[in-house]
């Protein structure tokens, strides 16, 4: 719902941030339900990795050729 509400432009800007505020959680929180919420934040990261980029590829450059353009994506992600 978040992407049609929103949309991927303004979801592409911010969809890493729940994990760096899992990361700081983990880090500062020593006790376990510190780490709970950390991982909580963490899985809503990996939810929005998840369907974000898949969703911004399609919305930007069509579907046509959307394998062609997520494996030149995931490419280069294994070259970085």
């Amino acid at each position: 719902w978040a992407i049609d509400r929103i949309g991927t432009p303004r979801l592409t800007i911010g969809f890493m941030l729940p994990y760096a505020v899992g990361f700081a959680v983990m880090g500062l929180v020593p006790t376990i339900r510190g780490a709970a919420l950390a991982l909580v934040f963490i899985g809503i990261g990996n939810g929005l990795h998840g369907t974000v980029p898949s969703a911004f590829w399609a919305e930007h450059y069509g579907t046509q050729h959307i394998g062609a353009i997520k494996s030149v994506a995931a490419a280069v992600m294994v070259l970085g």
